[in-house]
Order: structure tokens, then sequence, then C-alpha cells
């Protein structure tokens, strides 16, 4: 039986969206390749090959076959470690932070096509 508390995170916990595609994450002034593994209307979920430490917004950019160019900034949420995942072992949960009102509609504008695709 779930408690109350986890019953109100599933309710607001944003849904995901597969969104498989290679990009680029600058933390603390290191570029490190990443792999986006799922989009949200909250965030994004990554996997990279080395830890980030980083309590300051990090940038991801990447390049969308469709909608061009995105480079939102985040909050790291979340870390899971898990060596067995091979070369990309970390994975993290990060927020939007501080978009700007055009990057908010592009994504926006991606999300809708994810959601058209399932």
């Amino acid at each position: 039986m779930s408690t109350l508390a986890e019953q109100d995170k599933k309710k607001r916990a944003a849904k995901r969206f597969p969104y498989a595609c290679i990009a680029e994450c600058e933390a603390e002034g290191k570029r490190h390749d990443i792999k986006i593994i799922n989009i949200s209307t909250s965030g994004v979920q990554f996997a990279v090959r080395n830890k980030i430490e980083s309590k300051n917004p990090i940038m991801i950019r990447w390049r969308d076959s469709r909608f061009g160019g995105f480079n939102p900034t985040f909050l790291l949420a979340r870390e899971i470690h898990n060596p067995e995942s091979g070369e990309y072992p970390f994975f993290y949960g990060a927020q939007y932070f501080n978009l700007t009102q055009e990057m908010k509609d592009s994504l926006f504008k991606l999300l809708k096509l994810s959601l058209i695709h399932i």
C-alpha cells in the first residue's frame, strides 16, 4: 500500500516521453557528451560517462531534425549511478531552469510531437 505522499508525487510527476538523442552538457566549465533518454514538461533524463558535480545550472545542447537547435538550462534534481550500464553509467534527472519564452515554445512543440507519436 502506498502512502499519501507517494500517491501525491505520482499525480504531480510529469509524463515522460522517450526521446533518444546525443547531446552535449556544459557544467562548471566542463563539457560532457551525454545521451538524452526521455523528455517531459518538467525536464529531461540523461546518461553520461562521468559524474557531474554541479549545484549551479547546467546547459544541455542538442539538435532535433524537425525543430532545430535546443540549449535550455537545467538544475540537476537526482543522480543514479549504475556501473552495469556500460559506457554511460551515470543517470541524471534535470529540471528546466530559467527558460526563455522562445525555448519554452520550442520545447512545447517538441513535446506535442512526442505525444502524437506514442
